[in-house]
């Protein structure tokens, strides 16, 4: 069985803005498994406000989802005086069989 995958990077942005992206896309993806493609995009501006769409690795807390891969939105908001961070999506999809 012959296994295929496409990858790609990009990023970009200006002082005050960047946006990083990333694709990788399998032969192996099945209804019938958990996915095996990713894709990401995120926006950074300063150090103030991250947010990141599709598929990541969030580090809330060892105590939550530490290091399982998300697809969904996270942001993550840092005044210095205080930090937000929120996480919405799925750690696993439902799969027939």
């Amino acid at each position: 069985m012959q296994i295929g995958e496409t990858v790609g990077e990009f990023n970009g942005g200006w002082e005050w803005l960047e946006f990083k992206g990333s694709i990788k896309i399998s032969s192996q993806e099945s209804p019938f498994l958990q996915p095996k493609n990713r894709i990401s995009f995120s926006l950074k501006s300063n150090d103030f406000i991250t947010i990141k769409f599709g598929d990541f690795n969030p580090s809330l807390s060892p105590y939550l989802i530490q290091g399982k891969r998300v697809r969904g939105v996270e942001t993550d908001i840092n005044l210095g005086w205080g930090r937000l961070q929120t996480v919405i999506g799925e750690i696993e999809r439902s799969i027939q069989g």
